[in-house]
């Protein structure tokens, strides 16, 4: 073997020596208890996206570009965490987007898992939930149409339950947000007595006697007011006058 060949050999075992450094290095790895390097399992969720594309259909893209990663595997379950067949979707290296439809699911809350390799060594791995059916929430009180009860009510700071409704507390037929008391069905808090009128009636002093020249309709109270017509001094110094004609006359034919 000449030198020539020699410094072939050498300059590509250190060119192979350099890919395998690189290799290791975009790899995270941690030191464990017994001093052996162990790859770091990533949990965290800034390593990727997932987006609603519609109702029914999702985007997943692996935006860190420092993981040498090869394959995903993203796994799809329903609320009491049954595997939901086929759900299977397997993302490739180099690939920018993996478009995924969920046609298959009903509508409601469902989980999902993502795995992230290189060849069989996991990097990562992370758990979230995601909807799947409409959004649409019309009278804006955070719960969406297909979970609320009452879709055109706002129940915002009533729905103790998260029915979409507005609750009756004290169960008395009047909602919380317009019942002075929501807790008391007698109503009978200090909120609510506060504006309770009494049932004590003021008394309207003045003439109570419909008979008199000033009666008042509206007293309740006879203040001793009322005037008769026969108490006015012209008619009695009338009466008198033609009394003493009338006694007058009569004697005087006597005569």
């Amino acid at each position: 073997m000449n030198l020539r060949q020699i410094g072939i050999i050498r300059t590509l075992g250190l060119a192979l020596l350099i890919v395998m450094a690189f290799s290791i290095s975009l790899s995270p790895s941690v030191t464990s208890e017994d001093g052996s390097e162990e790859t770091e399992i990533l949990t965290s969720s800034d390593w990727f996206t997932w987006t609603m594309n519609g109702t029914h259909h999702s985007v997943f893209a692996i935006t860190n570009e420092s993981l040498n990663w090869t394959h995903s595997i993203i796994s799809i379950y329903n609320e009491t965490g049954v595997y939901k067949q086929p759900s299977f979707y397997n993302a490739v290296e180099n690939e920018s987007e993996l478009e995924m439809n969920h046609t298959n699911l009903e509508n409601g809350t469902h989980s999902a898992n993502i795995t992230l390799y290189h060849n069989e060594t996991v990097l990562a791995n992370h758990n979230w939930s995601f909807y799947v059916g409409s959004t649409l929430d019309t009278d804006n009180d955070g719960i969406i149409d297909n979970d609320d009860s009452c879709p055109d009510e706002n129940s915002s700071g009533y729905d103790a339950n998260a029915d979409g409704c507005i609750d009756d507390s004290d169960n008395d037929g009047v909602k919380d947000n317009v019942d002075i008391c929501p807790f008391d069905s007698a109503d009978g808090c200090p909120a609510a007595l506060q504006d309770v009128p009494t049932n004590v009636t003021e008394e309207v002093p003045g003439c109570i006697h419909q008979s008199a020249e000033n009666y008042n309709p509206d007293a309740t109270e006879d203040d001793g007011s009322c005037r008769y017509e026969e108490d006015t001094p012209g008619f009695g110094i009338t009466s008198s006058l033609v009394s003493i004609g009338i006694v007058a006359f009569m004697r005087s034919r006597r005569f």
